[in-house]
């Protein structure tokens, strides 16, 4: 009985030390497959999203810049643009931030992922000429490493 106790304790350990080895490997190394800068248009309008320093780090503030144009390639200015930050796959909630025109059709704030992995950054923007219009939405995917 204690040779059977010892052994189904031995084999747990084992198995815990291998999920913490493999769930440590996987969130240490950044993934890369998501470039600093992503471009997605939506309705018209095409943000360019860069992350300037990357990958982000995390429990640190990471600038965010947005540029958005319309059709023309014209800035698209007068937006009112708010995010947030999620890890799809885990239950950490939601980060949210905002971000200012800091030049006509140019935004910027700065988000704050609280562990490393990849993360989804959703944007939002309300244009002020359209108030009954819903609001355009934008995401991309954001890794994040030490």
């Amino acid at each position: 009985m204690k040779k059977r106790k010892r052994l189904s304790m031995a084999i747990w350990s084992l198995l815990i030390v291998c999920t913490a080895t493999f769930i440590s490997i996987q969130l240490s190394r950044p993934s890369m497959q998501t470039p600093p800068t992503v471009n997605q248009t939506v309705d018209g309008i095409t943000a360019k999203m860069t992350f300037p320093a990357y990958p982000a780090k995390r429990l640190q503030p990471n600038v965010l810049t947005i540029e958005l144009v319309d059709e023309a390639g014209s800035p698209a200015s007068g937006y009112t643009l708010s995010g947030s930050l999620s890890m799809p796959d885990m239950a950490c909630g939601t980060v949210p931030f905002t971000l200012q025109e800091v030049s006509p059709g140019h935004y910027e704030g700065s988000a704050m992922p609280l562990m490393l992995g990849v993360w989804e950054a959703s944007i939002s923007a309300k244009g002020s000429a359209a108030a009954t219009a819903p609001p355009l939405s934008f995401s991309r995917r954001l890794d994040v490493d030490s």
